[in-house]
This record gives C-alpha cells, structure tokens and sequence, in this order.
C-alpha cells in the first residue's frame, strides 16, 4: 500500500519543480515537468500514491490549481508573504524552493489562501477589467479637457463631454484642425471604452448564479448594482469570514497596531487589505448618511469623537456589517424605523445587522 505523499510545487511560466515527501519527511522523489496542461496531465497521472500539493499564489498559478486538483487528495495555494518568509534563506535554488514547498506541506505550518470557484474567478476577472477600463476612459476625458486647455480654449467641463457641447466645440473656427482631429480620436476611443463597460457590466447583471444574491445585498440603503456586485465577487463565499471583525480587516477597514511598552501607536489604514472593496465601501460610505438614519446616527457620533475620514470609515464598518448579515441570512434588509417616524412609514421594523447573531458563523 503506497503511503501518503506531500508535494511542494515551484511554479514558473514556463516549468515547475517539484519535491515529494513522505509522512516521515523523507523525499521519495523529485524533478521538473513543463508548465503546459499536456505536462501537467502527464505528470498528475504518474503519481502512484495519493498527494497533497502545496504551490505559490501568482498571477498565473490559478490555472495550474484547477489542472491538478481533480488528481490531488488536496491542493493549497500558500499565501505570497508567507511563502516568502520561508524562502529567506542563502541558498536559493527551484529545487530547495520546492523541498520547503514539500515540508511545509507536510508540516501544515504555512498560511493558505482561499481559492474562489472557477466559475466565480472569471466573472471577477470581467469586473476587474471592467474597473480597469473605467479608468482609462476617465484618463482619456481629462486629455481632451488637457488639451483644449494647452490651446487656450475657453471650455464647461461639466458640458464638455456631452454630444451637443463637443459637436459645437469641434465645428468651432477658433478650434484649430490639428486640435479638432485629436478630439475626435479620443472622442471616439472614449465612445468605444463606455461601450465595452456597458457590454461588460450586462454580462454580470445576468449572470445567473449572481443574480438572487445581488437583488438581497440591493435592500440595504446605499448598495446599488456596482456594490453589490464588487462585494459579490471579491468576497466569494461569506461563510469563509468566521466573524465580521475579518471581513472588515479583509476589506481594509483597520488600522495597523503598532504597540511597544505600553504605548500604542494607530497608523493608518492597512495596506494588506482588498484594494477594490476598501475604495468602493469608503465611497459610498460618504452617501450613506443621507440615505438611512442607523448611519446618519453613526456618523454624527463618530465626529464628536474623531475626525470625518475616521467618522466615514466607521460608517463603512456598519456597512460591512450589513452586507454580511444580509449575505449569510439570504433575507432582505428592512429599514428599522427611525425614532419619531410613523409606523405606517416601514414595514416590520427588523434591522438583520442588529439581529442577534449578525457576527457569529
């Protein structure tokens, strides 16, 4: 009877080293393979005795994930800084890279990463070039407005991009020829850049397995459709988060603690956070107030106490909070009635972010 077998992978674009060890930490074998899905396939299917694999999350390692997983007993994904802090040694080289790969493996001693579905990870791709698309549309608005500016062309910016406005601007004989021609290459590759968002954006709206949760996580107040769908794809499974102290770290809502013989010195917000859920959470964060008396309350509680931003980061906490709750219960979120406010305003008065429970798995 073969006996288990712990494997550390390197990955590179090109090949992967590989060390396999058995329960007592001895290498059975070791070698390098192509990073191709043919050498992978070949490679999974020669492993007589079942494994555990262990590799380095880069940006193309996800595709080597989902190839070995349906051969392996288990896959990990070990967590970059981690990983790095176990290669921090003098001599490094693919094959002791991997044999540290295997020991950790075996040890159980790295931290690993949550590897989201397939399925999933393609539509956050989609809302990922979605985002990067927004801002070069935005980069190529404030070059038309760069250039009418170096002309010395007197212009609305609030109106510059609507179609009268710049038909108008373009058909002036102040504007010189060179200047018009550039206008309309960049009107037309911001034309096509909006396009392609929209076209994008309609392929999440109707995505199936998106679409129950979206329309729960849209009764909170100030959650439209581009929240919902950041939070759904950049989350995942919620259940993943054991409280909402994680996902709030997760979302980059926490400052770093810097503490040493009594003195604790808050730093700024962390920068291992989600970079996307943390701009958009702070953003709406900035409205909530106006649109639901909980958050309105928070904040004027939070001023008295602190400055705005911290006060808005606050709020985004609560929201957190929300979307989770919401998330976790697949029930929609009802609006508690503000004190004063008739009761015929609102239906049942039930908040489920203040509902008992709201933080606990």
């Amino acid at each position: 009877m073969n006996s288990h077998q712990y494997i550390g992978l390197d990955v590179h674009k090109k090949s992967i080293w590989y060390c396999a060890k058995n329960a007592e930490g001895k290498i059975v074998k070791e070698g390098r393979f192509e990073a191709t899905k043919e050498g992978i396939e070949e490679w999974c299917k020669s492993q007589a005795a079942p494994w555990t694999g262990l590799m380095e999350a880069t940006l193309f390692s996800h595709w080597i994930y989902d190839a070995m997983t349906p051969h392996a007993a288990e896959m990990r994904m070990g967590h970059p800084a981690a990983m790095k802090e176990a290669l921090a040694t003098k001599h490094k080289s693919d094959r002791n890279d991997a044999r540290r790969f295997a020991e950790l493996c075996r040890n159980g001693s790295v931290r690993t990463l949550y590897v989201m579905p397939g399925a999933l990870r393609a539509l956050r791709q989609q809302l990922r070039v979605r985002r990067l698309i927004r801002k070069q549309t935005t980069q190529v608005k404030n070059r038309m407005a760069a250039l009418l500016m170096e002309s010395g062309i007197v212009f609305s910016p609030r109106q510059l991009h609507t179609k009268r406005y710049y038909q108008n601007l373009v058909n002036n004989p102040a504007t010189p020829p060179t200047l018009k021609a550039l206008l309309r290459m960049l009107r037309q590759v911001q034309t096509n850049l909006v396009e392609v968002q929209r076209a994008i954006f309609r392929s999440l709206e109707q995505a199936p397995q998106l679409k129950d949760r979206l329309k729960l996580l849209q009764t909170i107040p100030g959650v439209g459709k581009i929240t919902a769908l950041t939070w759904a794809l950049e989350i995942g499974d919620v259940r993943r988060f054991p409280s909402c102290a994680d996902a709030v770290s997760y979302c980059g809502l926490v400052s770093a603690d810097n503490e040493s013989a009594g003195k604790n010195k808050s730093g700024p917000l962390s920068k291992i956070r989600n970079p996307e859920l943390q701009h958009i959470l702070i953003e709406i964060s900035h409205l909530a107030p106006k649109l639901y008396w909980r958050f309105d309350e928070l904040y004027r509680k939070k001023s008295q106490q602190v400055h705005g931003n911290a006060a808005t980061v606050e709020v985004a906490r609560k929201m957190v909070a929300y979307l989770m709750a919401v998330d976790r219960s697949g029930q929609p979120f009802r609006k508690q009635l503000a004190p004063g406010e008739p009761v015929a305003a609102a239906s049942t008065p039930v908040e489920l972010a203040d509902a008992a429970g709201a933080n606990q798995g």
